[in-house]
């Protein structure tokens, strides 16, 4: 409760130099020969401290929410994004034929003088993981193709590719391959952007995999050139696809997330000894997923690791580590699911009682787990997103639970001679659930014994440790009624000497649950409870006028 020290810092250093004290003190000082003593008296502070003074007090890193019955909920958050960039991809594919003429077709050919024929063939698309793909949208692929003539005629081909089409029209690509005595054989390349187009890998709904194609190869022949059997046309095609914009079909079982997680809990951090116990801390898995793949979630090699870098396995019930995400139904949409750890199926909630520092495992997420070969779709802006919430309701029983923490002591780094004692009325009205011991200890500089750093104490702030008393319980841990306590601190100048020479400070504080039959049980923090405090004093001051 790191704010609880703060004000009560805060009351001292208003006590010492209050405006009021001050005004007293200029007044006699312009009154030549004047010896007093005496007393004076003020209210000094009067805070509250809520549960965001809590909050605030214990963890940086935490977000914070609020149930329906206001309980309030630490959660301690990782997360994982995943694009499908490069999760489905598509070899290279190449095709190569060539064309031949027998001796009774060159026959033919040199009595007509020209000779066409048509080659109607079809790619097949490379399928390593078992992919059946349907339909593409081409955000950047190619073909390339490459044509050498032996032939000392001139050829025109016309390329047609029916089931690659844009705004409803297929491509077809003219190429002339002419001879040429300079260049011989003859060998033109010709590249086809297929950026934005769609591609139909079904050949009319009855198969997968597929590029249908056509050549029509239209050969005139040079009458001053013979023509031979050995001569050919060689045709070399390379289909590749580097990126899509949609892909449809059945992308086989692949791998999407396969890394462990490592959440961190600060909640502990300051804790030096006690009992933690939680009611229901929980481990939600909350995805949201644009790819339309039915996705399959495994958790493996569940711990958590305390203060003491201790490793406490959480075991999950068989058959509850494995669990499915909701799909998108369509392009453009998403599901939403989620997945809980909890005492219902795990033995989580005994193992996070530790003071835990953070909770480590490992998710992994594969695309058609169960390989089923429905119709998938991948859009390249779809998106695969994980939050990993450890979540920490406060309905909790703390048992001589002790928090510590040093640092440099700036506090008293100026004082009033005229001072001779500070008396401090405390008075706390307690709504929150839990018994509050604290003292702040000043030190001077630390000695190492036997390994360990020891800090050297010339004094504390309290002669005996500030107690609260928690607010009054039922048997459900819920607050009935706030506790009243009023406590005394008297402070003679000879302490506050012994405090202004310390360099560092220890806040200490000790917290149990409130008790209930008299013994502390779980206790529900809510974000409507609160501490108010009230703190007066009497300075007793000596002054003598020059």
């Amino acid at each position: 409760m790191k704010k609880l020290y703060s004000i009560t810092l805060s009351a001292l250093l208003l006590m010492v130099f209050s405006s009021c004290l001050k005004d007293t003190l200029d007044e006699i000082s312009g009154i030549k020969g004047v010896q007093a003593t005496g007393s004076f008296s003020a209210p000094i502070l009067s805070s509250t401290l809520t549960l965001k003074d809590l909050y605030e007090s214990y963890s940086q890193t935490a977000l914070i929410k609020e149930q329906s019955d206001n309980l309030l909920v630490f959660v301690y958050r990782a997360q994982d994004t995943i694009v499908p960039d490069k999760l489905v991809q598509f070899p290279s594919t190449s095709s190569d034929f060539e064309l031949q003429m027998t001796p009774a077709m060159i026959t033919i050919f040199e009595a007509v003088g020209d000779f066409d024929f048509t080659i109607d063939d079809s790619l097949k698309l490379p399928t390593p993981n078992n992919e059946q793909i349907r339909r593409l949208n081409v955000k950047d692929g190619k073909f390339d193709i490459t044509f050498v003539s032996e032939y000392k005629h001139n050829i025109t081909i016309t390329i047609s590719y029916p089931s690659i089409t844009k705004n409803g029209l297929p491509i077809t690509e003219v190429v002339n391959v002419n001879y040429d005595p300079l260049d011989y054989p003859k060998t033109v390349r010709r590249t086809v952007n297929l950026s934005g187009y769609d591609v139909d890998f079904t050949r009319g709904g009855v198969t997968s995999n597929s590029l249908p194609f056509s050549y029509k190869v239209e050969v005139t022949r040079l009458p001053a050139n013979a023509t031979l059997p050995t001569e050919k046309l060689a045709v070399n095609q390379i289909f590749s696809i580097n990126g899509y914009n949609l892909v449809e079909g059945y992308l086989g079982r692949f791998t999407i997330l396969d890394e462990p997680n490592v959440i961190d809990i600060d909640l502990f951090s300051n804790s030096l000894a006690g009992q933690v116990f939680l009611a229901d801390p929980r481990l939600v898995i909350r995805l949201y997923n644009t790819f339309g793949v039915p996705i399959t979630g495994t958790i493996s090699d569940l711990k958590v690791i305390d203060q003491s870098g201790n490793n406490f396995p959480v075991t999950i019930q068989p058959f509850q580590d494995t669990f499915s995400f909701a799909n998108p139904a369509g392009p453009g949409q998403i599901g939403v699911s989620e997945f809980i750890i909890d005492r219902n199926n795990s033995n989580l909630d005994d193992v996070i009682n530790s003071r835990p520092k953070q909770i480590v495992f490992r998710l992994k997420a594969e695309a058609n787990y169960r390989e089923d070969f429905i119709n998938n779709f991948l859009l390249d802006t779809s998106l695969f997103a994980v939050d990993f919430d450890s979540e920490i309701p406060f309905d909790i029983k703390i048992i001589d639970y002790i928090t510590q923490k040093k640092s440099l002591n700036n506090s008293f780094s100026s004082m009033s001679d005229n001072i001779q004692e500070v008396r401090l009325e405390v008075k706390t009205e307690n709504k929150l659930p839990f018994d509050l011991t604290s003292q702040m200890l000043f030190t001077r500089d630390s000695i190492t014994l036997g390994g360990d750093t020891i800090d050297i104490p010339i004094d504390s702030l309290f002669s005996v440790p500030l107690y609260i008393p928690g607010g009054i319980v039922d048997a459900n841990g819920e607050i009935v009624s706030p506790s009243v306590k009023i406590n005394y601190v008297t402070l003679p100048i000879e302490k506050y000497k012994r405090i202004q020479s310390a360099p560092n400070n220890i806040f200490r504080m000790k917290a149990s649950s409130s008790q209930f039959q008299g013994a502390p049980g779980f206790v529900k923090v809510k974000t409507n409870l609160n501490l108010n405090m009230k703190i007066g004093g009497d300075v007793k001051v000596t002054f003598k006028s020059k």
